[in-house]
């Protein structure tokens, strides 16, 4: 179905672009921002359940769908505390502009470029990253990430060392409105048994406050090229704590020599209701087959 028609956006240059879906923000993406690191908040489903949190009491480093290294060269780029800008750890990303933009009726894509920038200053590894939305069709729709990173000095991408940690990467943290979560993932896992499994994407579905069943949620899909893959995932589905994460550096650290460099591929996708291993794994082999 054509949905082109329905749907209107918004760009602010340097700043965020947001799509309107039957004039509803249906997400919106922060690219550059006082708070450092690019989100992606809010994101809805099609129909307008919001799916993501923003900076909750707990950890105020959650900021809907985003990424975000943990440690490099033991700097800490995950984590924020208080007496610092917001977006920044021991160390901080900074956006490079100008954005390139491209926009039309079904599709938008952006491409920005960053800087990782460690507590004694210059750059340790530049960041290139491109976003592809892709307008809603049949109660689903999708948002490609590329990412690239181009090591500017000798580098150790790592986590943190506790045993319960280990997160590093692509994030989601699901609103706080949400609850009774069902986690399943691509081997047939489901829930807590998908936590530090490797899979190739996995599913987080809840129910929101606001009316009757209102059901919704979302896939992290990595892409089958990406390093280490598949990669072992760090999972929550508590009430009030809805979380994925693969995370690249869960068993081992990435190492790069200057001038190494390496591309990080995944897919969102955004869905309304339930959607069956089988369906999810239809929309795995789609993307799957893509090469840029």
């Amino acid at each position: 179905m054509d949905t082109s028609n329905e749907i209107e956006y918004a760009y602010t240059p340097n700043g965020e672009i947001s799509m309107r879906f039957r004039g509803s923000v249906l997400w919106s993406y922060h690219f550059a921002t006082d708070h450092e690191k690019p989100f992606v908040h809010p994101l809805c489903t099609p129909s307008g359940i919001m799916l993501t949190c923003f900076e909750p009491w707990d950890y105020h480093w959650h900021r809907g769908l985003w990424f975000s290294w943990h440690y490099i060269n033991d700097a800490d780029y995950w984590e924020e505390r208080d007496g610092v800008p917001p977006g920044r750890g021991e160390g901080h990303l900074r956006f490079v502009g100008p954005e390139s933009v491209s926009v039309n009726g079904k599709r938008v894509k952006l491409v920005s470029r960053y800087e990782y920038v460690p507590p004694e200053g210059g750059v340790v590894m530049e960041g290139l990253r491109t976003l592809r939305f892709h307008a809603p069709r049949n109660g689903i729709y999708t948002i490609d990430w590329s990412l690239a990173y181009h090591a500017r000095t000798n580098l150790v991408i790592s986590r943190d060392p506790q045993e319960a940690s280990g997160y590093s990467g692509l994030s989601v943290r699901m609103a706080r409105t949400m609850g009774n979560f069902k986690i399943l993932n691509s081997e047939g896992y489901e829930d807590d048994a998908t936590q530090h499994a490797p899979a190739r994407w996995v599913d987080i579905t809840g129910t929101s406050d606001g009316g009757w069943d209102l059901v919704g949620g979302l896939s992290l899909m990595e892409h089958p090229e990406n390093l280490r893959t598949p990669n072992l995932w760090k999972t929550s589905g508590l009430d009030h704590y809805g979380f994925v994460n693969p995370s690249p550096v869960l068993e081992e650290p990435i190492r790069l020599d200057i001038g190494d460099g390496f591309t990080l591929r995944y897919r969102v996708l955004v869905h309304d209701g339930i959607m069956s291993g089988d369906q999810i794994e239809e929309e795995y082999m789609s993307y799957a087959a893509l090469t840029h």
